[in-house]
Order: C-alpha cells, then structure tokens, then sequence
C-alpha cells in the first residue's frame, strides 16, 4: 500500500543478476527534503557496509522545484524583460 504520492511513478529496474530485493521508504514528519536525502544517503552508504549487499539505491524522490518570484516594476525600473532573465 504506497502514499498516493507515489502511485503511478513505481519503476521496475530489472537486472539479471538482481536475484532478491527489499523496498524501504524513509519519511520523517518535520524533516525537509534535502535532509530525508542526506538521511537516505546515509543509509545506503551503511547498507553497502553490510556481508551480502552488492546494490542499494535510491529512487523515487521528489523533484526539486525552483519558483521565481519576479518584480515587474523592479525590471522595468532596471530596462530588463522577462525574456531575457
């Protein structure tokens, strides 16, 4: 049973040699994105420690979103358009 945040984006990744696998799923109420990443990181850099794990990955984040919010009044004061930032 996934969050529906994440219905719909599941991606199988197939290998031969890919023989036995566990899905984890890391949230943390309170926490930022960037740092569930840095925990994740965290995580599978240990998991590779461990006799027997050959591959840990992570997928399935969410895509990091940058919003610009732009002074038209500011810009034309400067001569600049928004075509050209």
């Amino acid at each position: 049973m996934l969050p529906p945040s994440v219905r719909g984006r599941s991606l199988v990744v197939d290998d031969f040699g890919d023989v036995y696998g566990i899905f984890l799923a890391i949230t943390g109420q309170g926490f930022s994105q960037p740092e569930l990443r840095r925990y994740a990181e965290f995580l599978r850099r240990e998991l590779l420690l461990v006799l027997g794990v050959m591959k840990a990955e992570l997928f399935a984040e969410p895509q990091r979103v940058v919003f610009l919010e732009i002074s038209r009044r500011r810009l034309a004061g400067l001569g600049i358009n928004e075509e050209q930032i």
